[in-house]
């Protein structure tokens, strides 16, 4: 029996270096999905906890943990997370009072334990973060009844918004410097390599153009059927020639006009040719939306109220369509928006009723869908603009919850920034969304009547692509 025994030690023995050899091996890097701010709703009680956790830096972790019930605090603590020799601990200190250590026991992908069995509560603290983007804390004890979970979704740090607030201009009306419900907008560089700006000053009924910063380079269009004129136009895109594609809504149709002329003695907005009509058919239209315009100029309409998207080559010709109305995935409920990635491989698609994007290749064959309908911090209310960054990154405008949100081309939530009001950096109902090399973000702030740039806060969007991974 002796030999049982001498058996029994050494396989424990050998299986705690084992388990001392994996915690060892862990890094704090592993934990930055905790990193960011979070607040959650107390289930049953009329309350909030918010947790802050700041990015891993010389071996260390530092997070608060803040509960609110009634409009007074009802706890708080301070959180160490720490890497040692022996693996990395956790020191909660509740109401500042130094408690015992938890030990990191388990990292399963986005999810890790700490332990202290010798605690009489908690005996474990658990951090996931679900596929939601939300990060779940729980604190478990020796019964299931003991276990308390709260669940918190990503909100800004303060000033560690995605994006920062950096320049405004205009307001709603139309006079001079007024806009009326401004809708899609593009950035594109000039025959003399001057980056330009481009938007639909929608009900105002014309396209205006603008410098990068705000100075007024010119406008055309007005209200009418004919060539040139224009209702309610809501979506542009500039082609390989510096031409301007517009989908002419209320006219059920897509205009091309001169863009940016080649000699200055020649005017934007000249009309070039029109297509469609309205109608159900191959090649018609009923209320377009978005366009895009890929290598070779062909042109992508988001047919809006054919809940389909439709491909013409450069002349206006129909090549193809594809979709319908309908829930299930490749089916639109009034598709709006549309963006094409800078390597001309997808395009991708707001399909606003529905609350989510759509991903396809040129061919109109279905890749990838993410998103549903709702207020929650991943979720969409009648997503509309869309705009791909160099990366191949994507900016969507959540046009009801009055932000402006990134994605990776997976559908992976890389953060957000905006809110509902009239102030600086502040959203109402906007819709188109631009972005050039610099990483400037040009939104149309609709129902302000104004136009918006921010500039993406670099440390976020890092720390944003290192939870993402």
């Amino acid at each position: 029996m002796a030999w049982r025994k001498s058996l029994l030690v050494l396989c424990c023995a050998l299986a705690g270096m084992a388990g001392d050899a994996w915690a060892q091996e862990r890094s704090l890097a592993d934990l930055t999905f905790m990193s960011g701010c979070w607040r959650g709703k107390l289930s049953g009680r009329n309350g909030t906890v918010e947790e802050r956790y700041g990015p891993p830096a010389a071996g260390l972790m530092l997070g608060t943990s803040h509960t609110v019930v009634e409009g007074r605090t009802a706890f708080f603590e301070f959180i160490k997370v720490e890497q040692t020799e022996g693996g990395i601990v956790m020191t909660p200190a509740p109401k500042g009072k130094l408690s015992v250590p938890f030990k990191m026991v388990s990292l399963d992908g986005k999810k890790a334990v700490f332990e202290n069995l010798e605690h009489d509560f908690p005996k474990r603290i658990v951090y996931q973060l679900r596929d939601s983007g939300a990060l779940a804390a729980r604190i478990e004890g020796d019964k299931p009844e003991q276990s308390e979970e709260f669940v918190m979704d990503p909100i800004p740090c303060g000033t560690g918004s995605l994006a920062n607030f950096w320049l405004k201009w205009g307001n709603p009306g139309r006079g001079v410097g007024q806009y009326e419900n401004p809708t899609a907008i593009a950035l594109f560089k000039d025959a003399f390599g001057v980056s330009t700006l481009l938007f639909a000053d929608t009900n105002n009924h014309r396209i205006r153009s603008y410098t990068w910063n705000g100075m007024f380079i010119d406008k055309w269009g007005e209200e009418g059927d004919g060539p040139g004129q224009f209702r309610y136009p809501q979506g542009v895109a500039v082609n390989s020639r510096n031409e301007v594609v517009i989908a002419d809504s209320g006219n059920h149709r897509v205009q091309v006009t001169a863009g940016s002329p080649d000699s200055l003695d020649q005017l934007p907005g000249q009309f070039r040719f029109t297509f469609g009509r309205r109608g159900a058919g191959p090649g018609e239209l009923e209320e377009p939306a978005g366009v895009a315009v890929d290598q070779n100029d062909n042109i992508y309409v988001a047919d809006s109220g054919n809940h389909r998207v439709q491909k013409f080559d450069a002349q206006g010709r129909f090549l193809a369509a594809w979709g319908g109305p309908g829930r299930e995935p490749g089916k639109f409920d009034r598709p709006l928006g549309l963006a094409i990635d800078r390597a001309h491989r997808w395009i991708y698609v707001t399909d606003t009723d529905n609350g989510r994007i759509q991903k396809f290749d040129l061919d109109g064959r279905l890749l990838l869908a993410w998103g549903e309908p709702g207020t929650r911090p991943d979720q969409l209310y009648r997503p509309k603009g869309i705009a791909v960054d160099a990366e191949g990154d994507l900016y969507v405008v959540d046009s009801n919850n009055h932000r402006v949100k990134k994605y990776t081309s997976e559908g992976v939530l890389l953060g957000s920034f905006g809110r509902n009001g009239m102030g600086d950096g502040e959203l109402w109902f906007p819709f188109g969304v631009a972005v050039d090399e610099g990483g400037k973000l040009f939104v149309t702030d609709s129902e302000n009547g104004r136009i918006q740039v921010f500039r993406e806060n670099p440390q976020v969007a890092r720390l944003q692509a290192a939870r993402a991974r």
